[in-house]
């Protein structure tokens, strides 16, 4: 594990994290970070997993890609269940199911936002903005056939059958995949947006959500233009800082990565300075990281 290998990354200050300018920094509802145990455990575990080793590793530059997607597809879970948890709320006091319904859409669209905005510095130029309606169309297209989808993706993407993380989280990580290939092969034309979609009534407020629309959308502007960054300001984003470190450090294969993250996922599930929302946020990003990193592995150039 963790063999001496020098990588350069070419788009590595895309992941700084740096200046607030967006949503990642609002409507924190954290334990203050002073004294906390939660960050000394997983600062000890990563102190252990590292030790003696410098740099980033094994799968080099998809790393950086890999860890615009993981930190998108948080910031978009925070912004998701916020909406969803909102408009649950008020339908008959389901504001535990909107939140996990917004959280998953929401970290499919700023994951694959961050994704491609990632992917388009490593290019001459950006040749064209994401559509995000058209994305909410392909998350709920995807929801609605995600059983379908899992078995299409998951055999591709090493390591997946071990995760411990939650069913949503993966979900969160096979719909990137599967809506990410479709968005960079310009394949969007299986969207029909006159068919029926097998979802709820709730899920349906929630996709057709002007709020979630503007709020994605801004986000994944923000992308385009500045790159993906968050600061590191409260206990859930002090959480992902560390966890973007040990990725870039552990990544000599995926099951070093899959530890990382079960290990991770054991140690946060265990904590009770975070809320469960901002516990689910934080898995849809490990979620994401290996997601990602199969797919740019298999797919970069």
């Amino acid at each position: 594990m963790f063999k001496s290998v020098s990588i350069v990354l070419a788009i590595l200050p895309l992941l700084l994290i740096s200046s607030c300018s967006h949503s990642i920094c609002e409507d924190s509802q954290s334990s203050p970070v002073n004294d906390s145990e939660l960050i000394t455990q997983l600062q000890a575990y990563n102190d252990l997993m590292t030790e003696g080793v410098s740099g980033t590793r094994g799968f080099g530059r998809f790393c950086a890609i890999a860890g615009a997607d993981l930190l998108g597809a948080y910031e978009g879970g925070k912004i998701g269940i916020r909406i969803g948890g909102a408009i649950g709320g008020v339908c008959g006091g389901h504001a535990v199911e909107g939140a996990i319904i917004g959280g998953v859409a929401g970290g499919v669209i700023c994951g694959v936002g961050g994704s491609y905005a990632a992917y388009c510095s490593t290019r001459a130029a950006l040749t064209s903005s994401l559509d995000t309606q058209v994305l909410l169309l392909m998350v709920e297209e995807g929801v609605s056939n995600i059983s379908e989808i899992r078995n299409q993706i998951n055999p591709n993407v090493v390591g997946s059958d071990d995760l411990n993380l939650p069913q949503e989280p993966i979900d969160v990580g096979v719909l990137h995949n599967y809506i990410l290939n479709d968005i960079l092969n310009n394949d969007t034309n299986s969207l029909d947006a006159n068919s029926d979609t097998d979802i709820s009534p709730l899920d349906s407020l929630i996709f057709n959500s002007s709020e979630l629309l503007a709020a994605t959308d801004s986000t994944i502007s923000v992308y385009e233009r500045e790159g993906v960054s968050i600061e590191s300001k409260d206990l859930p984003d002090l959480v992902m800082n560390l966890y973007q470190d040990i990725f870039n450090k552990c990544s000599d294969s995926y099951e070093d990565v899959v530890a990382c993250i079960n290990s991770y996922y054991e140690i946060i599930k265990n904590s009770d300075e975070l809320t469960e929302d901002e516990k689910l946020c934080i898995y849809t990003g490990l979620s994401v990281s290996l997601y990602s990193l199969n797919y740019w592995n298999g797919n970069g150039n």
